[in-house]
């Protein structure tokens, strides 16, 4: 198994590469599972008590964990992921990422972290942006730098409002425009062009991406 930067060496995790900064500063995501359950019963009495002590248990396990987190409290963060039975603890540096998951391997499901280069790019390239960066081995369709997501649109007076001013405004340029029921993206392969629509239509825009190829950070 080929190891990343000192990761992928613990068979019973899942790895995984890295496209974007977590919260747009963290290149480290560690999930543990920490199998508390809880079977409630019908009556309100014992579902009280089943809830609190499944809260307890809960409590106990996650001070467990964080005995191995950074005193630095702004170098993690941590996200309760109560469906899915699971804690997220995010990371800013390597070295704070792979001693949690030695001490915790036991309990990590899964792990999604940069090869080596990505997260610099990365920190570099979102540092103040508000263009966020991706890592990808591709441009998107093959083609696009930059993908502009909008936000979810229901008002049929808003879709059309959208689509006749992006129609209007890059008519015959190279870019590409996919609508669904609700929702838009926008495509293109110069940052003019996305300048240009955060002026047009600004209110409607929900995130834009920059695509930073692999091979550009391996070169």
């Amino acid at each position: 198994m080929t190891q990343k930067n000192g990761f992928d060496r613990y068979s019973n995790i899942v790895y995984e590469d890295i496209t974007n900064l977590f919260w747009g500063i963290y290149p480290y995501k560690v999930q543990v599972a920490h199998g508390i359950t809880c079977e409630n019963p019908w009556r309100w009495e014992d579902k009280h008590e089943c809830n609190e002590r499944y809260r307890k248990a809960k409590l106990k396990f996650y001070y467990r964990r964080a005995r191995h987190l950074p005193e630095d409290r702004t170098a993690f963060k941590v996200s309760d992921n109560s469906r899915g039975g699971t804690f997220s603890f995010f990371f800013k540096n390597e070295a704070d990422a792979l001693h949690f998951i030695a001490k915790n391997k036991r309990h990590v499901r899964n792990v999604v972290r940069p090869s080596a280069g990505e997260a610099d790019a990365l920190l570099a390239a979102n540092d103040g942006a508000s263009i966020r960066s991706v890592v990808r081995p591709h441009l998107f369709w093959g083609k696009y730098r930059y993908q502009i997501e909008f936000k979810r649109l229901y008002a049929d007076a808003d879709k059309a409002r959208l689509d006749e001013w992006f129609e209007e405004y890059f008519s015959g340029k190279p870019r590409a425009f996919s609508t669904g029921d609700s929702t838009r993206r926008a495509y293109f392969q110069k940052e003019d062009d996305v300048l240009m629509a955060k002026l047009g239509v600004s209110d409607m825009i929900q995130k834009i991406s920059k695509v930073i190829l692999k091979k550009e950070i391996a070169a």
